[in-house]
């Protein structure tokens, strides 16, 4: 997110030394303070975060991370490339179909891909993000601020039509799936920074949650960068090159906290735009030959996926139209006598 930041304003120097960069808004330090001191404000969303998070029960790859074991050089990394073929549709034709975003396609072919993968219909996920689209009061939004604001929050995705086995394969049923993953996306608090808030800067609700299981599951779309090719004679300016570490996640240095871990870039590249996929997995819980095959199962499920944007399971979903109370059946409901007018 910073070098999004620092390319356009080292462009626009190297152009014109003399043209005043864009003004710096919330500084560090401001947007800290501010976390801190609405923290208290967030208590309204105490029940919904709990919800999510559910209760105690076996540790969904046999136990939690052991940090006296589990350490950074037993984490082991499988990467891997979707190419253009099933990309492009899946960034394009996917989100047009459903009316949402990168994020809920990938997302949804993740807790597809687990839940088959896992044998389970609920799948708890730490979702990341870049922490720079809420709101705080009286304080403007750190978007040309340069920094580490990543917020983390608990997104649940649950199979509750048909179970994993059915739903990965069958495109009217991934594409409802998808739909409810959206809609379960839009209803998060103002992007879940609040989960951070309450878990860390509030010492009552925090401790209320670190009651709660921890998610042992990650996921992080990291957007889209442009990049060159390999073979290019001249490459586009301002743009990473093919080898830079820019387009790539490091592995963790600080220690374990998740057993699986995806992390998700679309490289846009002049011969079309590609997936390059991270997994990061603790070794001692996951092997490696288990990660080959979630990765399998997920590239199958982005493939159900587009499928599924080419049958009548694609459409609007109630928060498009500002609906946002239904249920399931209600939803099922509204979308047959839409389709029938």
């Amino acid at each position: 997110m910073s070098w999004r930041i620092l390319l356009p304003d080292l462009a626009q120097l190297c152009a014109d030394p003399d043209t005043p960069l864009p003004p710096v808004e919330t500084s560090f330090r401001t947007w800290s303070r501010a976390l801190t001191g609405s923290a208290v404000d967030r208590r309204a969303e105490l029940p919904y975060w709990s919800e999510v998070l559910g209760d105690t029960g076996p540790a969904p790859y046999g136990r939690e991370p052991d940090p006296a074991t589990d350490t950074p050089d037993t984490v082991h990394r499988l990467i891997t490339t979707v190419p253009a073929g099933l990309a492009e549709p899946a960034l394009n034709e996917v989100t047009a179909a459903f009316h949402c975003t990168e994020q809920d396609v990938l997302l949804a072919a993740f807790v597809l891909a687990h839940s088959r993968w896992r044998g389970e219909e609920s799948t708890l996920v730490l979702l990341e993000g870049h922490g720079r689209d809420a709101a705080l009061p009286e304080v403007a939004a750190p978007a040309r601020t340069v920094g580490w604001f990543t917020s983390q929050y608990p997104f649940r995705g649950r199979l509750t039509e048909a179970g994993p086995d059915t739903t990965i394969a069958d495109p009217n049923a991934a594409g409802r799936f998808l739909k409810q993953v959206k809609e379960n996306l839009r209803a998060v608090p103002d992007h879940g920074i609040g989960y951070g808030q309450l878990r860390h800067l509030d010492a009552a609700s925090g401790a209320a949650l670190a009651a709660r299981p921890e998610p042992l599951t990650g996921f992080n779309y990291l957007g889209r960068y442009d990049v060159g090719e390999n073979d290019a004679a001249a490459p586009e300016p301002w743009t990473p090159s093919p080898e830079s570490a820019a387009v790539w996640r490091p592995a963790p240095a600080l220690g374990v906290h998740t057993a699986v871990d995806l992390d998700i870039t679309a490289l846009r590249r002049p011969s079309g735009t590609e997936l390059s996929v991270s997994w990061h997995h603790a070794s001692r819980l996951v092997s490696d030959e288990e990660v080959a095959v979630l990765d399998r199962w997920w590239r199958t499920a982005l493939e159900t996926l587009v499928a599924a944007a080419r049958t009548q399971a694609a459409g609007h979903t109630p928060s498009d139209l500002g609906l946002l109370s239904l249920s399931q059946d209600e939803i099922d409901e509204f979308e047959d006598e839409w389709r029938t007018t």
